[in-house]
């Protein structure tokens, strides 16, 4: 799937598991639908320009290149995500949208060989609640004010951590979390 800056409602799906590849070559795509399923993920979404999606992602990698390719994560209902998300050239920003509802599965910020392709900005939304049960591996890590984060492993962060200071935010620390300040 290629495009030029537009809206695409439906699914994109893969016919077997771990095949296909969406591509945003030529500008935003904003996508009110999901990517891949729980049992047939796509193999790769390589992000030259944003991707906005509001349902699920499942695929196997996902790069995002560049200050253009941005990801973000618009849905008011849970948003699961599995596959390892990261920015190969450690630009691109992972955003969550106000009140979202979204689970990482995979590591955000490591690719699949687990080397340290972190985001330039992960920021959570205001009022959103994710969870992140891989990796993060960020620049800057911002939580908006109202927002629920649990982090479960390692979280990277070699700039700034805030979190919005009026109105409370909630952190859960898992069982597997230590704090990192080098490549995970």
């Amino acid at each position: 799937l290629s495009n030029a800056a537009h809206t695409m409602i439906g699914d994109v799906t893969a016919a077997s598991d771990g095949e296909g590849i969406v591509q945003t070559a030529t500008g935003k795509l904003t996508l009110t639908g999901n990517i891949g399923t729980a049992a047939k993920t796509v193999l790769f979404v390589n992000m030259d320009h944003a991707l906005d999606i509001s349902g699920d992602l499942h695929t196997v990698t996902l790069d995002a290149n560049g200050d253009a390719a941005d990801l973000t994560f618009t849905g008011t209902a849970l948003q699961t995500v599995s596959g390892s998300l990261y920015s190969e050239d450690n630009a691109a920003e992972l955003t969550t949208g106000t009140n979202s509802i979204v689970t990482f599965n995979g590591a955000v910020g490591v690719d699949e060989a687990a080397a340290a392709d972190k985001f330039d900005d992960i920021t959570v939304g205001t009022g959103s609640t994710v969870i992140f049960k891989g990796k993060v591996n960020g620049d800057t890590l911002t939580l908006n004010n109202l927002s629920n984060v649990t982090f479960a492993k390692k979280v990277t962060s070699t700039g700034v951590f805030t979190s919005g200071n009026s109105g409370s935010s909630t952190i859960t620390i898992g069982s597997g979390f230590t704090i990192g300040d080098g490549a995970t």
